[in-house]
């Protein structure tokens, strides 16, 4: 083997040397690093300077060793090598070693000096090198130190007792068990102790394992031992003693609370209560004895500094059966702020507890009620700066407001003021009291506060109410702002509101015609809106003759709070120009914009007709498309187009080859007019025509061009085209036999007829058979598979009207049983053919 690696080092320093470069002056090669192990623990993750040395995956075992060629960096440069000890897990290094310009060899033997990667401090020979694993031991929570004396308690002789003790890794590495049995007891002369081991060989840091230690007496003494657990803590063995004591068949008293037993002389808490608020404190008294158990329930005596602060609401039972329980309840409710302590004595017959003395601890805190102040969703804090805003009130009327008070402290919150709510200005006021002026945490109170202005003008208020929290009263001020009801008037057109000043165009209108528009006045205000004189509308300025007022709204005299009323003016333009314009003024007896001013403005031009398409609201360019989209073959889809005179003559259209719309490259014929226009278009008139699209072969693309011609001015020969294609029936689809479609692939169809009603199997058969929808004589009952089909494809969405029933199969099941699927499950049932259930019939076919 020996002999083998030199050759391998022989032909790597070849190899090496080879790959040099060469020159005038040769390079001498690198040297080389050995690592021997000849420790006795088998090493893993072996590296120096970014080198790994391992003789199979990561690993150096025992008496193995591994060379590799150093890098020019490794040269004079101090380092380490590290490595992990497979045994134990530790990442470890070495001291610092330098490798010169020769070949190295580094031999791990026992006592070679390495430290823990994680914790130099741990540093000792590789042989002795551990984690700084700490063991510790705990009962019941509570630590026993070594060389403690652990008191397991009394036992009835012959009755076993078990005592559970806790083995914790305080350390920051793995405490590792030397022995399968790691806890053993010594010093047991009469042989009364037992331990159950703990249940694994090692502990993770800050963890821990059970160990239980069996003591069954003999005699009534008391009975020591010594317990020893060898683990690789750093102290060595961790030693204690245990003592217990043997007693005769005798009651044995327990006290327990939430679970926990309570020792003689041990503390049960109560937690914290609040001061004026209580705890109930239930207590359990045991047996584990082997006698029964008698209570002297009227010696029982609550003692101590705080006394009072604990009463005995329930009393336990006098006689108390072996192994039975029975509870009783101490109130702790304080009425001083902080700990609180005093002594519960209980007699009994339990001659080694006698009396059981239980000392009782409970933490009075003082509580605070807290104000949370509420109008709807929104928190007024107490002195807010903001004030609550009751908007705009009319004079003389009045808005109210609830607010809601909510005590979320935790003691009740007591309002004491007289009044209760208290306002600073009468205009707000409090029709009615809160009648609850207590509240409990949690709970609310509400009260209204109404605001009712007697002035124009802003009013403003604090509220307030007292209370005994901190703060002792709550305050935040409120506005609102009264107003007398006035006229205001507004003007529009349509949608479009017209400000005063502002500008409404008429557009372009023809000459010698003319174009009205009407405009309505209404009234926003609270009060009626009236006319200065009997006329409302006047028109002045440089084109006044242009523009004319055709209607007032004279029928009323006054228009009404939230009211309207019409005026209505015509622009007649005599001669072609632009920018016509005069003023429209209103005058009025409202509080704003007494006299309304807006301009009107118009513009004019030779009369023409002008023809749009439209297809429902979208136009349709010349030279543009419409599209009929995918129609079933064999069916029809007609769509209506609608032609539009947007001119201001009327407008002819013209009849070629006896249509006044024709269809031109309609090869397939698959497009037809259905409905023609009328012949003349009055100016903003409007007629129809439609064209129906009936596909005869599936995925073929259709086209044909719409021409029209008339006296438009633009576009004279108007056209476009149109577009579809043929598409095959789907699921869903009305069928060609009137029933709904449940499937479809590969030019094959299925569908299903609506309900036929209820039967038996074999009046379902023939009615089924009977069914000639659409004419056609191969209908019958389903089969399962078709079944299923229906219901995958069409129940969810309810296609076809299927309800949570059974439906017949022509399935047979024997002589007598035929198969029905459940449209509300899915499920398929075999039922006897005389049963009556629903009935569809179903008929296949191809494309066409």
């Amino acid at each position: 083997m020996r002999k083998f690696f030199a050759v391998v080092i022989f032909f790597a320093a070849f190899f090496v040397a080879c790959e040099q470069p060469t020159g005038n002056v040769e390079e001498p090669p690198l040297p080389t690093l050995t690592i021997r192990n000849e420790s006795s623990h088998d090493l893993s993750d072996v590296s120096f300077g970014g080198i790994s040395f391992a003789t199979s995956g990561n690993s150096l075992p025992v008496s193995a060793h591994a060379t590799r060629q150093l890098t020019a960096e490794n040269i004079d440069a101090a380092g380490r090598i590290t490595f992990t000890r497979n045994d134990i897990g530790i990442a470890l290094r070495t001291d610092v070693i330098s490798i010169g310009n020769h070949d190295f060899t580094f031999t791990f033997i026992d006592s070679t000096a390495v430290e823990e990667l994680a914790n130099t401090a741990n540093r000792r020979p590789l042989g002795q090198i551990s984690f700084l694993s700490q063991l510790a031991v705990e009962r019941g929570g509570l630590p026993v130190a070594r060389g403690d004396i652990v008191n397991l308690g009394d036992s009835v002789t012959n009755t076993p007792r078990q005592t559970v003790f806790n083995i914790r890794n305080t350390g920051v590495g793995r405490l590792l068990f030397g022995t399968i049995e790691p806890v053993q007891i010594s010093n047991d002369t009469y042989n009364v102790f037992s331990v159950v081991q703990p249940f694994g060989a090692e502990i993770a840091p800050d963890a821990s394992m059970p160990f239980t230690i069996n003591f069954t007496p003999r005699a009534s003494q008391t009975y020591t031992a010594t317990v020893t657990i060898r683990s690789n803590d750093q102290s060595g063995d961790y030693v204690f003693t245990i003592t217990a004591i043997g007693v005769s068949p005798q009651p044995i008293a327990t006290v327990v609370h939430n679970g926990t037993t309570i020792q003689q002389n041990g503390t049960i808490y109560a937690g914290e209560v609040l001061v004026t608020l209580s705890e109930n404190i239930t207590i359990g008294i045991g047996n584990i004895g082997t006698e029964v158990l008698t209570v002297d329930t009227e010696g029982i005596t609550i003692t101590g500094t705080h006394a009072a602060a604990f009463s005995l609401l329930t009393s336990p039972g006098g006689s108390i059966s072996v192994r039975g329980q029975s509870s009783f309840i101490v109130q702790f409710k304080p009425t001083a702020q902080g700990e609180n302590n005093a002594i519960l004595t209980i007699p009994t017959n339990d001659v080694s507890r006698n009396p059981i003395i239980v000392f009782l601890r409970g933490t009075a805190l003082m509580g605070s009620p807290v104000p949370e102040l509420r109008q709807g969703d929104t928190v007024i804090l107490n002195n807010a700066l903001a004030s609550h805003d009751f908007g705009q009130v009319i004079v003389g009327a009045n808005t109210s407001l609830m607010f809601t008070i909510k005590n979320t402290g935790n003691v009740v919150l007591e309002l004491n003021g007289n009044p209760v709510i208290e306002s600073t200005n009468p205009v707000f006021s409090i029709p009615t009291q809160p009648v609850n002026t207590s509240i409990a945490p949690g709970n609310e109170v509400s009260f209204i506060l109404r605001y009712e202005p007697t002035t124009e003008g802003e009013d403003t208020a604090t509220i307030t109410f007292m209370n005994n929290s901190g703060a002792m009263q709550f305050s935040f001020p409120v506005r609102g702002m009264g107003y007398v009801q006035r006229p205001r008037i507004t003007v529009r057109q349509g949608d479009a509101t017209i400000n005063p000043n502002g500008e409404f165009d008429f557009g372009t209108v023809a000459i010698n015609e003319s174009g009205s528009i009407t405009f309505t006045i209404g009234n926003t205000g609270g009060a009626n809106l009236s006319a200065v004189d009997s006329s409302w509308v006047s028109i002045t300025g440089a084109d006044e003759e242009l523009f004319t007022v055709m209607q007032q709204p004279s029928s009323v005299t006054n228009i009404l709070p939230s009211g309207t009323a019409n005026f209505t003016i015509r622009y007649s333009p005599t001669e072609i120009g632009a920018n016509f314009n005069a003023l429209v003024q209103i005058n009025t007896n409202s509080h704003e914009n007494g006299v309304f001013v807006f301009t009107v403005s118009g513009s004019s031009s030779d009369r023409w007709p002008q023809i749009t398409v439209r297809q429902d609201s979208t136009v349709i360019d010349p030279h543009g498309q419409h599209n009929f989209g995918a129609t079933l073959v064999q069916t029809t889809q007609t769509v209506t187009f609608t032609i539009e005179n947007s001119g201001e003559m009327n407008m002819n259209i013209f009849a070629v080859d006896g249509n006044r719309v024709n269809l031109v490259g309609n090869v397939s014929g698959a497009f037809a007019t259905d409905l023609q226009p009328s012949a003349t278009v009055t100016p903003g008139g409007t007629t129809t025509f439609a064209i129906r699209f009936t596909p005869t072969t599936i995925g073929t693309s259709y086209s044909a061009t719409v021409r029209i011609e008339t006296d438009s001015q633009n576009d004279a020969e108007f056209s476009f085209t149109i577009i579809g294609t043929g598409r095959a029936f789907a699921i869903g689809d009305e069928g060609p036999g009137g029933g709904t479609i449940f499937f479809a692939s590969g030019g094959q169809f299925a569908e299903v007829s609506g309900e036929l009603g209820s039967f038996t199997w074999g009046n379902a058969d023939i009615t089924a058979r009977a069914h000639m929808g659409g004419g056609f004589t191969n209908w019958r009952l389903p089969n399962t598979g078709e079944l299923t089909m229906m219901y995958q494809n069409l129940h969810l969405a309810d296609l076809g009207g299927f309800a949570n029933v059974q439906y017949w199969s022509n399935n047979i099941i024997g002589t007598w049983n035929r198969s029905v699927l459940h449209f509300g499950t899915g499920s398929i049932t075999n039922i006897d053919m005389d049963h009556i259930r629903h009935t569809r019939a179903v008929r296949t076919f191809s494309a066409q």
